[in-house]
């Protein structure tokens, strides 16, 4: 009968022997996973942090280039302003100048005029004298 409990005890040993040393597998296991996750979890927040960053710098750059097209409208309207004023002002300037052109014609047959009526006048006083 002893050493019937003492097989019976001894047997129950082993039984829990291998039940803590199974745990300690699993819990090595667990442990193992655990640390993956964790690392898997960093990983997935760098990459949100760094995608929140991303944004907000895209953001800004999005925001830059709103300012830069609103100046560049603003100085295409102001360009167009200078340009339309120029082309009226060219248009004075060529009115003026076709005006002038036909003064300086005008001038020039009337000088043509007077001299061939000078040179007229010239030879008949030749020719009276």
């Amino acid at each position: 009968f002893p050493v019937q409990i003492q097989e019976e005890l001894l047997n129950q040993v082993r039984y829990w022997t291998s039940q803590a040393e199974m745990k300690e597998k699993l819990n090595q296991e667990y442990d193992t996973k655990i640390s993956e996750q964790e690392r898997i979890i960093d990983a997935l927040n760098k990459q949100r942090r760094m995608r929140e960053e991303s944004d907000e710098r895209l953001k800004e750059d999005q925001w830059n280039l709103e300012l830069m097209n609103q100046e560049l409208r603003t100085q295409c309207a102001d360009l167009q302003q200078q340009l339309s004023r120029s082309l009226h002002e060219n248009g004075k300037v060529q009115k003026a100048l076709a005006a002038a052109s036909e003064q300086v014609e005008q001038m020039k047959d009337k000088e043509e005029r007077t001299a061939g009526q000078l040179e007229l006048t010239k030879s008949r006083h030749e020719q009276d004298m």
